[in-house]
């Protein structure tokens, strides 16, 4: 059930929603709620069909408001001065249900198979409330956003495994019990303004600037209980029973001062040379996290948790992280009026990163203070090409740098044994990781209102030196200890391509769409003291057609594909691949002025190394009819997954190791739905 009242005159909008459903329709904010309430059109479409391949049973409460006030009457790109506000809140029950297999590559031939039965019910309260005010007037903006959000989630889940080697032999089984509830408070606050005057002051044409402010707030407190039971197949000495009490409480603080502050060459450049913009930049981020937890064992003597010294105690961890530099950027222009426009722009930014960072803890071993600075400078050409009335193409080519620092996470963890299938160990000896990259991008947008046709498409190619990379040692129970390390040799290549196309004679239109990606990657490793080259490739395509007959018929028709490939050499030859592809047919058909009928029905064929090809076919339809001189009256019937086969599937894969699962989900059910739209405009007379 879904309900929305709506306000509004020539400034001034407010609208109040709210929704309750069983049927794993959820919004994720107020103006998704409010898109699917209100009022729609007569005629044939494809959207607001029912979705529900999510996983899990979901019952979802939710409500909020929208307000917007101009200022102004008339606000435009130019000028505006508006404050908008929205407010959402949401409560909801999930039931969740999972089935995978996890299948890792270990050394030789060898390989390790977890197969997981896991159950979790959550009942979570989020709330968020957000607001803007925005003023623009000729050279002169200004923005202020505040964000206020909490939220408190139970959860209760339970998860048993059982763990078998390449072999056929039980190595382990491992059952654990979580009951969790926290609670989180959270703000945050930015401003912007920006100055941009083609006056000349005292002979000088005033540069443009900006600045950006940053705030952000944040408390967490979380208890959580935890029973753990492992047990080796083979050697009895090595079972262990952990019941373990976690409670944690954390609060942090981050801010951050960004300045942009161009024409400098207006001042120290001779008049020659003053073609060449020359702007000062800096970024500063501030931020400190306090961490206060208690972790107790439970005495199976008395029944009572008691401290675990070594979990147990306080964290103080302060970052700071500055990147000053200098960007120097000339552009060449050619236009004719009415015509053309083009530029081509080089820039070049120097720019140094300096990084801070302290931990204090009450454990000796955390207590680390580390100093860097790195040269991290960019480089970028953008040409642009402007037909009037015609076209826009775009070409952007960028080389840029980065760096990337260990946590104390990664250097220093409290090291956590209960759950012996992951355990974490630092590494003190990490240093920072240093990436290159070079992208191209191009862009083509039409402005043609006849069968217009857009696109784009981009590569990078990339590599990260020091980079931090697994190692990780797992015994014959299936027990694995990970490090984190410095490895040379990741490099990675990406591509992207988008094409829009749409035809249109008389009274129909027909849409092409084409979205597609490959990612390929060389991650190296170390698996059981073994150097380990994961080569990794992916790739997704989806091709979308679209036909519209005015308002009496749409069709949409969907293919979609992907794969993911990986290829291990050192440790072993082992190649795990999986597939997922999709076709999805959609119709409606507007069979009288106020009579609609759809059906959706997509076919799905899913992959994986080590498990059987899965397929199944889901088929929805549904029909309404309006009522009344305004048509506001809406009776709907929806059918859903008449052919009893939905099924959610987990298929995912990561360097050496592949994963492959069902979720639960909802299965077939009818649904009656009435809807009504008073829709009334203007003064009462």
């Amino acid at each position: 059930m879904d309900g929305n009242i709506n306000f509004f005159t020539n400034r001034t909008q407010l609208g109040i929603v709210g929704g309750i459903n069983d049927i794993n329709k959820v919004a994720g904010d107020v103006n998704t709620l409010m898109r699917n309430s209100t009022y729609k059109g007569v005629g044939a479409s494809i959207e607001y069909q029912p979705d529900f391949s999510m996983s899990g049973i979901n019952l979802s409460r939710a409500g909020g408001f929208t307000f917007q006030q101009d200022f102004i009457e008339h606000p435009d790109y130019y000028q505006n001065n508006r404050l908008t506000s929205n407010y959402f809140i949401r409560s909801g029950i999930g039931k969740q249900k999972n089935e995978t297999k996890r299948i890792t590559s270990l050394g030789g031939d060898s390989t390790q198979t977890q197969q997981s039965i896991s159950q979790q019910k959550s009942t979570f309260t989020p709330q968020n409330f957000t607001a803007k005010y925005e003023k623009k007037k000729d050279n002169y903006a200004f923005d202020i956003n505040l964000g206020l959000n909490t939220a408190v989630t139970d959860n209760t889940s339970q998860s048993n495994t059982v763990l078998t080697t390449s072999y056929g032999a039980s190595g382990s089984t491992n059952s654990s019990k979580d009951n969790t509830h926290n609670e989180n408070q959270g703000a945050n606050l930015s401003a912007h303004v920006q100055h941009d005057n083609d006056q000349f002051l005292k002979g000088i044409l005033a540069p443009k600037w900006s600045l950006d402010y940053g705030l952000t707030l944040d408390n967490n407190d979380n208890l959580n209980l935890k029973q753990t039971r492992f047990t080796s197949l083979t050697d009895p000495t090595q079972n262990q029973y952990i019941d373990r009490k976690y409670n944690t409480q954390s609060n942090g603080i981050s801010q951050y001062l960004s300045l942009d502050y161009g024409g400098l060459s207006k001042s120290i450049l001779p008049r020659r040379l003053r073609s060449i913009d020359i702007r000062l930049k800096n970024t500063i981020g501030v931020s400190a996290k306090h961490q206060n937890n208690w972790i107790g064992d439970k005495d199976t003597l008395t029944g009572k948790y008691t401290t675990n010294t070594y979990l147990s105690g306080k964290n103080n961890y302060t970052q700071i992280n500055e990147r000053p530099g200098l960007e120097f950027s000339k552009t060449l222009y050619k236009s004719l009026a009415n015509r053309y426009s083009k530029s081509i722009t080089f820039t070049a930014l120097a720019q140094q990163q300096f990084y801070y960072k302290k931990n204090e803890s009450s454990h000796d071993f955390q207590n680390i203070t580390q100093k860097y600075q790195q040269f991290i400078p960019s480089a970028g050409i953008n040409i642009q090409n402007y037909q009037y009335g015609a076209f826009m193409d775009v070409y952007n080519l960028r080389y840029e740098t980065g760096a990337a620092y260990a946590d104390i996470s990664q250097l220093a963890p409290l090291v956590d044994s209960s759950n012996l299938y992951y355990i974490h160990k630092g590494n003190l000896h990490l240093t920072p990781s240093y990436t290159q990259s070079l992208n191209f991008r191009f862009n083509h947008n039409s402005f043609t209102a006849k069968n217009p046709f857009n696109y784009n498409f981009g590569i990078g190619v990339g590599k990260v030196d020091h980079n931090f990379a697994d190692s990780s040692v797992t015994d014959s129970l299936g027990r694995s200890t990970h490090y984190t390390i410095n490895i040379d040799g990741y490099k990675y290549l990406s591509g992207n391509l988008t094409l829009n196309k749409a035809f249109k004679f008389k009274n129909h239109q027909i849409q092409i769409s084409y979205y597609g990606n490959i990612n390929i990657s060389r991650n190296p490793s170390y698996i059981n003291a073994v150097f380990n080259y994961s080569k990794s490739f992916s790739e997704n395509h989806s091709l979308t057609l679209n036909y519209n007959m005015k308002d009496n018929l749409a069709v949409n028709l969907m293919q979609s594909y992907g794969m993911y490939r990986s290829a291990q050499q050192g440790a072993n030859n082992l190649v795990f691949k999986n597939t997922t592809a999709k076709t999805r047919l959609s119709t409606s058909i507007k069979c009288t002025r106020r009579l609609t009928v759809g059906s959706n029905i997509t076919y799905n064929h899913t992959t994986s190394s080590g498990s059987d090809a899965t397929n199944f076919t889901i088929w929805n339809a549904q029909a309404y009819y309006r009522f009344f001189k305004g048509n506001n009256l809406e009776l709907k019937f929806s059918a859903l997954d008449l052919l009893h086969q939905n099924t959610s599937i987990i298929n995912y894969g990561s360097n050496n190791v592949i994963s492959r699962g069902t979720a639960q989900v909802l299965q077939n059910y009818y649904m009656v739905t009435l809807s009504f739209y008073p829709r009334r405009f203007g003064k009462k007379k």
